[in-house]
């Protein structure tokens, strides 16, 4: 993987990048999204422990949803600052940008590796990405942020996508799962996108694969019809122990009224479910001349 992320990267820079007019210095900025942070971590230190090419720096940002929240948010200022490419000059004023421009190699290449978290809710427009696949749905959130505001047509791919996830060059019988949607019931036949993803369905990136199923779904060898299938089953499941939305919609179930005049389903299904928190406070003790922290530590609920 390390080797593939290496050459996609250089070849993504040289299609892809701006060039300062006062010191002809190329500059791109992309994004290398995985499914989990520790894999991320991993990839990414990997990179960092090996020389960058001839004539190349590398910057690197790790970005995911793990970090302190005073430093993520610095981070995603920084971020929402050098990614609105609304005025493509506007880069030049960054002074990030303005920084890496004093080195001397004449490729300034920034590299964003994030989790899905890069994917939701930021409105950032990257030169370039390289994924790593969990889902198709998450590929076609990861396209959106790549010319998001400049919307150029590019003459060669902007996107490359792993043929493997890190699970599945694990061996892991369920591979495309946290996040994905694959499962132990909904299982693929192959874990290479290049035998469960028809060309059609990622040489040109769009919303189309997921709002319009084949006709005929084949979950057990093609990724998308897998994600259609399991949300089928979510929505319209037949088994009725199971909990899908169908149990919503129904008047009557066993002889009870509808679910959803109780809360027993959102109890058992609650709404984005996330676990305490630990909070870590600074207090600065007021007496004496120097300075002193003390830390104390509280639990909180989400």
């Amino acid at each position: 993987m390390r080797t593939t992320l290496n050459q996609g990267i250089v070849q993504l820079h040289h299609d892809h990048h701006q060039t300062h007019s006062a010191t002809r210095k190329q500059v791109s900025i992309g994004l290398v999204r995985m499914a989990n942070i520790k894999p991320l971590i991993a990839v990414a230190q990997r990179l960092l422990s090996q020389a960058a090419p001839e004539q190349y720096r590398l910057h690197f940002c790790v970005y995911h949803s793990q970090h302190p929240l005073l430093v993520r948010s610095e981070m995603e200022k920084q971020l929402d600052a050098a990614l609105n490419r609304n005025d493509e000059n506007q880069l030049w004023q960054q002074a990030t940008i303005q920084s890496a421009l004093q080195y001397p190699e004449p490729n300034q290449v920034f590299i964003v590796f994030a989790t899905a978290v890069a994917e939701v809710g930021r409105d950032h427009d990257y030169d370039w990405a390289i994924a790593e696949p969990s889902s198709m749905r998450s590929l076609i959130q990861l396209a959106g942020r790549i010319q998001r505001h400049r919307q150029r047509v590019p003459n060669s791919p902007n996107l490359l996508i792993l043929n493997q996830n890190y699970k599945a060059l694990k061996g892991d019988e369920v591979a495309y799962s946290m996040p994905g949607f694959e499962s132990t019931k909904f299982k693929l036949a192959s874990k290479d996108l290049n035998e469960i993803l028809l060309p059609e369905q990622y040489q040109q990136i769009s919303a189309t694969p997921r709002i319009a199923p084949r006709r005929s779904l084949d979950a057990a060898h093609n990724l998308v019809d897998l994600e259609h299938k399991h949300l089928a089953a979510r929505l319209f499941g037949r088994d009725q122990t199971a909990e899908h939305a169908r149990l919503w919609w129904g008047w009557r179930l066993n002889g009870a009224r509808n679910p959803s005049w109780c809360a027993e389903l959102q109890r058992r299904m609650p709404f984005r479910k996330s676990g305490k928190d630990d909070a870590f406070v600074l207090l600065l003790d007021e007496e004496g001349e120097t300075p002193q922290f003390n830390l104390r530590h509280e639990k909180t609920g989400s």
